[in-house]
């Protein structure tokens, strides 16, 4: 619970009496929690680096002087420059890295500018990158850019072809593109990485209707309803699929 963040988890953290918190930023497992406690004033971030962020409680009340509204965007924007600085000595597997993490950093800060140049120079560095690509992707799914982010999420499954996040994603761009053929498919590697991906059999399903596959939709949509049993969606869309006279 308190992973995922949001009021459930600041008031377990309330409730404990936590004074500190430090989160590990590797690979994104704590954004959320980290993104609510940025914006609750009952905590203040006093330090940021590549590796984590540490968090306290209260401190501004114990100091009697509140920090500014743009400070701690100030601390992840900084963290993020020092990831960046002399790192021109180092192989590009570990600039790539930085460059993953400073996009990190730039994220959380709301600088979504500085978050792609961060990426797209990781890649610079090392094209095959998968998390770098899955994160790109991400950026470019969010802004529409339907193409590119398919791009950057096939390019991360042929270096890591268990992402089952940049399977789902690439058969949404897929969707987006009219491609519903192509989108199962991928939503089929999705269901094949994760079966219990209660999105991709969803989306395996939508994807079979459009193309034409009621009896593919239908089984998509048993076991996404096993996954999500009496989901209304589901089963008004598992409904129609029998209206159009699939079978089982």
């Amino acid at each position: 619970v308190i992973k995922g963040g949001g009021d459930a988890a600041l008031g377990l953290l309330a409730g404990q009496r936590t004074e500190a918190v430090g989160l590990a930023t590797a690979g994104g497992s704590f954004d959320r929690l980290a993104t609510s406690l940025l914006t609750s004033s009952d905590w203040q971030l006093i330090s940021a680096e590549v590796a984590g962020l540490l968090f306290v409680s209260g401190e501004s009340s114990r100091s009697g002087t509140a920090p500014g509204a743009g400070v701690p965007m100030m601390i992840l924007n900084a963290a993020a420059e020092r990831a960046l600085a002399n790192t021109e000595k180092l192989s590009p597997t570990r600039r790539a890295d930085l460059h993953l993490a400073a996009g990190q950093l730039y994220s959380l800060a709301g600088s979504k500018t500085q978050q792609e140049f961060s990426y797209r120079l990781g890649l610079d560095f090392k094209p095959t990158h998968p998390i770098l690509n899955h994160n790109l992707g991400n950026l470019m799914l969010a802004r529409q850019e339907y193409a590119e982010a398919l791009g950057h999420f096939e390019a991360a499954l042929r270096t890591n072809p268990r992402m089952a996040g940049s399977a789902l994603n690439a058969g949404v761009c897929q969707m987006r593109l009219g491609r519903p053929a192509e989108a199962a498919a991928v939503f089929k590697k999705a269901t094949a990485i994760d079966p219990d991906s209660f999105q991709a059999w969803a989306n395996l399903a939508t994807a079979c209707s459009r193309s034409g596959d009621r009896s593919g939709a239908i089984r998509a949509l048993d076991k996404a309803l096993e996954i999500k049993p009496g989901d209304p969606r589901l089963i008004q869309q598992r409904q129609r699929e029998h209206g159009r006279g699939a079978g089982d």
